[in-house]
């Protein structure tokens, strides 16, 4: 009967040891998921550090918005400029077709009167 009680206790122990075993295997699994996951978290960390400093790198030759404003004010000024001396060519073109057109008769004009002239004189 003691020796019945023994072995039952015994087998009731190898039960119990069977579950802690079962549950040891199953945190060491658990455990080996961790470290894996945790490796997978640092290769991550380290690309996405990586690529976080080739942004800052790239970061570096964006221009402020005050750099982009003086840049537009700077482009616009000297478009301005461009325009008034286009505007003041236009003129000085409009005055210069007048001139000439002046001109040109002035010589038809003095052409002829050479020509009338030639035919008294009995030149031509």
């Amino acid at each position: 009967m003691l020796e019945e009680k023994i072995m039952t206790k015994l087998e009731e122990h190898d039960v119990k040891f069977e579950q802690v075993d079962k549950r040891l295997s199953n945190l060491e699994a658990g455990q080996n998921r961790l470290e894996a996951g945790q490796n997978k978290l640092e290769v991550g960390q380290d690309r996405l550090f990586q690529e976080v400093m080739e942004h800052k790198v790239k970061m570096e030759n964006f221009v402020t918005k005050d750099e982009f404003h003086r840049f537009r004010e700077e482009m616009l000024s000297g478009q301005d400029a461009m325009i008034t001396i286009l505007k003041r060519l236009d003129e000085e073109r409009v005055f210069t077709q007048k001139w000439v057109k002046e001109v040109e008769e002035k010589v038809e004009t003095a052409l002829k009167d050479i020509q009338h002239m030639k035919i008294q004189l009995h030149i031509a």
